[in-house]
């Protein structure tokens, strides 16, 4: 039988509750009512089947100003380790591998998106 949107949704949301939790989040009062909701509507639904989706991290470009500031105070080209933590420093975040990696992969993503135009000359 096809499920239909609302068990799909549901499903996809408890995947997601899943994700925050195993990266230390707090939400498993989230996941009981998640859980019973599904019972409710698809009883025969394996739960422990569903894997856990990794959570997304939005805001990604709030880093840009910071790091656009640090490179215009920077004598010569920065690395993104380098440029990451003068960021954490600047926004007061504790200098932790996951920060560091989080940051220079999200400062990535961000510089690639400006090659080219008049705020980034090359990105590598």
């Amino acid at each position: 039988m096809a499920e239909n949107q609302l068990i799909i949704g549901l499903k996809r949301q408890y995947a997601k509750t899943l994700g925050f939790i195993a990266v230390g989040g707090d939400r498993a009062d989230n996941l009981a009512h998640l859980a019973a909701v599904i019972r409710m509507f698809a009883p025969d639904v394996d739960l422990t089947a569903i894997k856990p989706f990794r959570p997304y991290r939005p805001h990604r470009s709030k880093y840009l100003r910071d790091a656009l500031s640090t490179q215009r105070q920077a004598d010569s080209p920065m690395t993104a380790r380098a440029l990451a933590r003068h960021v954490l420093a600047a926004r007061g975040v504790p200098l932790s591998r996951a920060n560091l990696q989080w940051v220079e992969c999200s400062l990535h993503a961000i510089l690639k998106r400006q090659e080219g135009t008049s705020v980034v000359r090359e990105c590598r």
